[in-house]
């Protein structure tokens, strides 16, 4: 009989050890598994680039196209030591623009600025200045005014209008003799709306707002806007202005563009520029920089040097990257095998279904751990009922998932504590003309993020545990060989495991306090007493719902024994 137990033991260690290797196994393949939840891994935005157009392709395709104001802006956002073949694509640029004054200044050739500045008025222009320098000179915009002023275009004309207006606040007037900078300001926005620089949706609404400053008398609605594409037309030439201001879908990205400007480097901009320019979407590339700052920047220059499909996936999904751009950088010389490449490719074209196999990976991995646990203590032999030993191994199962989740996520614990831009615009005068751009998200409404959800998850899972562990408690008493007092006597020794409940709560709620102090998870009172809570819950369901009813039972038999 004893060499029987043996040899079951020996099984079943046997078996244990097995559930282990292949438990692990299951872990560490999910671990492998990209996933698309609240980051985005550098290798998935990688891949994404890998079969779309390469921003060196578009470089040559702007100066192919004779727009070599706006390639160089481009070719100087991207990071050179990860794209080395657009320092030769810069000398080109350079050389192709000395050969022309009308490239080198303006940044294309365009005949509708061609008409009033001539090749004589050309030579006299500073190299290597904003647009608005050039549009300054009182003869250059008489100039201009003549050209515009037989515009067939009802909005470029209420443009020009505004320049009477006398209600601007920051701006002096155009007819006084400090009213250069709104004058030239105005001029420069009607002729690229004159030259179709603009895009449809904001042409329209540029034509509204300046009709409705010339009905209105009132200058209030336009004078921002004047005011940022001053600060553009300091820094961008003709070109590099015009192909901003055509992919731009609402007025409002090009002042809070502007107000990067104001505070950034010009490396910084550069970044922004291109990647507004290489997507197409600079209102996704504003959006992505409110939301991630300076580390949502990064992020974009590293997509940058990898392709459009890169710089696309993180506006469309608008989520973080997951792991240091830095570290991805140097280690960008080694070589993945064909089977990890498979794996991601599958990750990027199947998110969810990847997401979902992730989990399961780690969920079985969990439960064959928890099996082999009970094999190998031999803690299976002790439970009578299989289907709730599967139940106590489910549940542990997924809380070691939940835990894989938390710690695979790298902004799940913290929530959203990313510093993203928030813009505030204070311009005091036109000569230092500046905005406030805080690294501070912007305060909501409270609203329980995905982190609270699998928080308050984690810690009623555990509470459900605790309450496996006493039903089971409470049903190997009830099968032991024993007088009812006997088990009543027990049952009266396991009131510190029935109370247990509200010492996991409390501990939870104390840890969960702990680690917010220390700044490794962030500051959520919600998630932290809520352990505090289902641990009343579970003492309190625990003892009135399975521990009073069992105890009354053993009570009235014991007494009905002892009459007999």
């Amino acid at each position: 009989m004893g060499s029987d137990h043996v040899k079951m033991g020996s099984i079943g260690r046997g078996k244990g050890i097995t559930l282990i290797v292949i438990g692990f196994i299951m872990i560490v393949a999910g671990l492998f598994i990209p996933s698309q939840f609240k980051s985005l891994p550098l290798v998935l935005i990688k891949e994404a680039g890998k079969s779309s157009d390469q921003v060196e392709s578009f470089i040559l395709e702007l100066v192919n196209a004779g727009h070599l104001g706006a390639a160089m802006v481009v070719a100087e956002g991207v990071n050179a030591t990860m794209s080395p073949e657009v320092n030769s694509l810069k000398k080109q640029i350079q050389e192709f623009a000395a050969v022309d004054v009308d490239l080198w200044v303006w940044g294309e050739w365009d005949p509708g600025v061609k008409q009033v500045f001539t090749d004589d008025v050309m030579n006299t222009l500073p190299l290597e200045e904003g647009a608005i320098v050039h549009f300054l000179p009182r003869e250059q915009r008489e100039n201009i005014d003549a050209l515009l002023k037989k515009s067939r275009d009802r909005r470029v004309q209420a443009l020009l209008a505004t320049r009477e207006l006398s209600s601007y606040q920051k701006f002096m007037p155009s007819f006084s003799a400090a009213g250069q900078p709104l004058d030239a300001t105005v001029l420069l926005i009607s002729m690229l709306l004159q030259e179709n620089k603009f895009s449809g949706s904001a042409a329209r609404v540029l034509g509204g707002m300046a009709q409705r400053a010339v009905n209105s008398g009132d200058a209030k609605e336009l004078e921002s806007f004047y005011l940022s594409m001053l600060t553009l037309g300091r820094l961008y030439n003709w070109g590099q202005l015009s192909e901003l201001t055509k992919r731009v879908v609402e007025l409002e990205t090009l002042e809070k563009i502007a107000s990067l400007v104001r505070v950034m480097s010009k490396e910084e901009i550069d970044v922004v520029y291109a990647t507004a320019v290489f997507s197409g979407d600079p209102e996704g590339v504003l959006e992505y920089l409110i939301a991630y700052g300076e580390t949502g920047r990064e992020a974009l220059r590293y997509a940058l040097s990898k392709g459009r499909g890169s710089v696309m996936l993180l506006l469309r999904h608008q989520l973080p990257p997951a792991g240091e751009i830095v570290m991805e950088m140097k280690g960008e010389q080694g070589r993945s095998s064909p089977g990890v490449n498979q794996v991601i490719s599958f990750a990027l074209r199947e998110p969810m279904l990847a997401l979902v196999v992730k989990y399961l990976l780690y969920f079985f991995g969990a439960f064959f751990l928890f099996w082999a646990f009970d094999l190998v203590t031999g803690l299976a032999r002790f439970t009578s009922f299989p289907a709730f030993a599967n139940i106590r191994r489910g549940v542990g199962a997924l809380l070691l998932c939940l835990l894989l989740i938390l710690l695979n996520e790298p902004y799940l614990a913290r929530g959203s504590q990313l510093s993203g831009y928030e813009f505030k615009i204070v311009i005091p005068v036109i000569g230092s003309t500046s905005q406030t751009l805080i690294n501070t998200p912007s305060t909501q409404g409270y609203t329980m993020d995905v982190a609270t959800i699998l928080s308050i998850l984690f810690f009623f899972i555990l509470q459900l545990l605790v309450y496996l562990i006493c039903i089971n408690k409470i049903n190997e008493i009830d099968r032991k060989e024993v007088p009812h007092l006997v088990k009543l006597r027990l049952m009266e020794n396991e009131e510190n495991l029935f109370d247990s409940g509200l010492y996991v709560g409390i501990a939870g709620t104390s840890a969960a306090l702990v680690l917010q102090v220390l700044g490794w998870i962030e500051a959520n009172l919600l998630a932290a007493y809520t352990s505090n809570l289902l641990g009343i819950l579970c003492v309190a369901f625990v003892k009135i719902r399975n521990v009073r009813p069992y105890k009354t039972r053993l009570i009235e038999v014991s007494e009905m024994e002892s009459h007999h």
